[in-house]
């Protein structure tokens, strides 16, 4: 819609991969921006997942890995968008 809208030289699409990202969605997200004509950027999160586990940790001590973990990769990347 936004490529229509302003035109795909005005669109850009953000990839932010962090170890749960799958090949495919990379591979898919790849072909979606070039079939748009969309620049297609990639910011790695893993670092900042990484440090924000690390801040939890003492939290979920105890605990095994849940959805937890991919709900704080989503709230990364809405906060890198935003930024």
């Amino acid at each position: 819609i936004a490529c229509d809208a302003v035109g795909p030289d005005n669109v850009r699409c953000v990839m932010l991969p962090s170890e749960y990202t799958s090949q495919t969605s990379l591979d898919d997200a790849a072909d979606c921006a070039t079939r748009l004509g969309a620049r297609l950027d990639s910011v790695q999160i893993e670092g900042a997942r990484a440090a924000v586990g690390a801040a939890l940790a003492p939290l979920m001590e105890g605990t095994r890995p849940d959805i937890t973990e991919e709900n704080i990769q989503s709230r990364l990347r809405g906060l890198m968008l935003m930024a």
